[in-house]
């Protein structure tokens, strides 16, 4: 992960596996960027003014696929400045956008039982307006790219209300756009990778009990050999890709 100097060390100190990175500014952010294979931007990033402009920066220039997800997705609602009415279709990578209801409700300046009444034109119109595939999280998924096509990844879970089930969610987008080979639509590898986290907390929930969201990452190996087996159901339905096979 990548953070500011002043909280590297606290994050080190928690974070036992995984391997840090500083940036400064923004222009540090996106020489990062140019250096990975995908990446997330937005949990723990900060909704400040200064926050969004550099959100705005870091969604259109980084060379690298992004995932914007919670912070992030702030820097676009109406009233917070440029993003309110900015595309990512020019970015040079595939951008991907993963709110919940409420966060793609704020996006589209609509009330949340509006867009509640019909979600598959919600991702829609998100999708288009934005230029980038999202993924409109809720019971049963809605992932739409801007061309209108969409695939929804059936059923739900309470265990996925947990915090930070989403970031999970977050990376492994990230972690399967690094590995995306052109043949495989950015639509489908966000809906079999949807599917993954779905099946996740089915065997992290097996105990009938609580999930924490790093039960919930620790289960996607078991998961994904599930679905490789018997791939989740989605509607439409097309052939199930399997977002960490080579082909």
């Amino acid at each position: 992960f990548a953070t500011d100097t002043a909280s590297r060390a606290a994050l080190d100190a928690s974070l036992l596996e995984t391997m840090s990175r500083v940036y400064d500014d923004t222009a540090g952010a996106l020489a990062l960027c140019a250096g990975v294979d995908a990446a997330v931007l937005g949990p723990g990033f900060g909704t400040e003014a200064d926050d969004a402009a550099r959100v705005l920066e870091l969604a259109l220039g980084a060379r690298c696929p992004l995932v914007l997800d919670a912070d992030a997705l702030r820097a676009f609602e109406p009233g917070r400045g440029p993003g309110a009415s900015t595309s990512l279709a020019t970015a040079p990578a595939p951008r991907v956008l993963t709110p919940h209801e409420a966060e793609a409700a704020r996006l589209l300046g609509v009330p949340h039982a509006e867009l509640a009444r019909d979600r598959v034109a919600a991702a829609r119109s998100l999708a288009r307006t934005r230029g980038a595939v999202v993924a409109l999280k809720g019971a049963s998924t809605v992932v739409a790219d801007p061309d209108g096509q969409v695939r929804v990844v059936v059923g739900h879970h309470p265990a996925l209300g947990v915090g930070g089930s989403g970031d999970v969610l977050a990376g492994m987008l990230a972690a399967v756009l690094a590995e995306r080979r052109p043949h495989v639509a950015v639509l489908d590898l966000v809906a079999a990778t949807v599917a993954w986290h779905r099946a996740a907390v089915d065997v992290a929930s097996r105990a009938d009990r609580g999930v924490l969201a790093g039960e919930l990452a620790d289960a996607l190996p078991e998961a994904l050999g599930r679905l490789r087996t018997c791939p989740a159901p989605t509607d439409p339905s097309p052939e199930w890709h399997d977002p960490t096979r080579r082909p």
